[in-house]
């Protein structure tokens, strides 16, 4: 790797980072639209959305060219376009990351029209790009080898491509038991990654326990996803916060991978064995996430129940589950406050790099 390439490498992941940061804060105003006499407008909802896409899609990207120049053999050029080019035909790896952005950019470019390629980039798209990520960051901090990831890749990926596809056909029509493979596949993903992030080699960063919360986030948004799905559940989501929880829990898994890609990132650039970012943050985001989510999944109960089963006029509602947003909004403060003392520590130990 030249020293251009680490100076790109490295400016990558500091965008990536500080679009997450902006994402967070972002997405705590948002949430204060769930607090009585908010101001704060409803296009806040659209910025967040953006920014939350815009973030995962550089950090993911960060993730492709971090492969790429982490394999071998490289290609004579040293074009950084023609390296990704070179390992997207040669590399299993970045095979399937190559086919995630084609999927992301098609479906990117219909998501402004229809609802089912919103789904398709979320669910199929932004997966096929991070699971060679997580792929490789296993192969960094666990004792498997290439093969056992390759095999590995290769089983999964068409297990959660399918149940990607299942939640996306979903959204247009009625597909009833078929969801069951969705908790099926991504449940198959976590027992299969369980080997190696139970089998950690000496490496002292945080990438494992990162790599952890993502996965269980996954199970977790697998299991509501395919009870959400159901055509004869569908009546109970309207004018509740079912889907944003089916969303947030997707987007958290996906931005946790990307965060153990920064750690790891970073600590290889600077050619030292040791944590870029510390137990604090890890442990402060990791609450917001699942804080906050359980906090949105009992105001959703609640929702459901009162306007659909009961009947209850939406202001009593809303007015009942108002200590509950006050914990969603708390659960994204915890998570915003958790990214900037992430961003800290990420800016005091950065990598300086110099001509050699």
């Amino acid at each position: 790797m030249t020293t251009a390439h680490k100076r790109v490498l490295y400016a990558l992941f500091s965008l990536t980072l500080l679009l997450i940061l902006l994402m967070a804060a972002c997405d705590l105003l948002s949430s204060t639209r769930l607090l009585p006499d908010s101001v704060i407008p409803a296009e806040m909802a659209t910025v967040t959305s953006a920014l939350r896409n815009m973030a995962l899609m550089l950090g993911l990207l960060a993730g492709g060219v971090t492969i790429a120049l982490n394999s071998d053999p490289q290609p004579p050029s040293t074009n950084l376009l023609r390296i990704l080019w070179f390992h997207s035909r040669h590399d299993g790896l970045l095979r399937v990351w190559a086919s995630g952005l084609l999927v992301v950019i098609v479906s990117s470019l219909l998501a402004w029209r229809f609802e089912v390629a919103w789904w398709l980039r979320l669910t199929v798209g932004y997966m096929l790009m991070a699971l060679p990520v997580a792929f490789w960051l296993m192969l960094r901090v666990s004792n498997v080898q290439r093969p056992w990831v390759l095999r590995g890749l290769r089983s999964t990926v068409i297990m959660l491509t399918v149940a990607g596809l299942l939640l996306s056909l979903a959204q247009v029509t009625s597909l009833s038991l078929l969801l069951l493979w969705v908790p099926i596949a991504y449940g198959i993903f976590a027992a299969h990654s369980y080997r190696a992030l139970s089998d950690r080699n000496p490496t002292r960063t945080l990438t494992a326990p990162w790599l952890v919360i993502g996965v269980l986030l996954l199970i977790l948004m697998s299991v509501l996803a395919g009870v959400l799905s159901l055509a004869s559940v569908q009546p109970y989501l309207v004018d509740t916060t079912w889907p944003t929880l089916q969303s947030d829990l997707m987007y958290y898994a996906l931005i946790a991978w990307v965060l153990a890609l920064l750690n790891q990132g970073a600590a290889e650039l600077r050619g030292q064995n040791r944590r870029v970012t510390g137990y604090v943050p890890l442990w402060t985001i990791s609450a917001g996430m699942f804080g906050g989510s359980f906090a949105l999944a009992l105001m959703s109960i609640v929702q459901s129940y009162g306007l659909h089963i009961y009947g209850i006029p939406a202001e009593t509602v809303a007015q009942s589950v108002l200590p509950l947003a006050f914990f969603v909004v708390g659960g994204k403060l915890l998570v915003a406050i958790g990214l900037g003392i992430y961003g800290v520590q990420f800016q005091v130990r950065r990598v300086r790099i110099r001509e050699t």
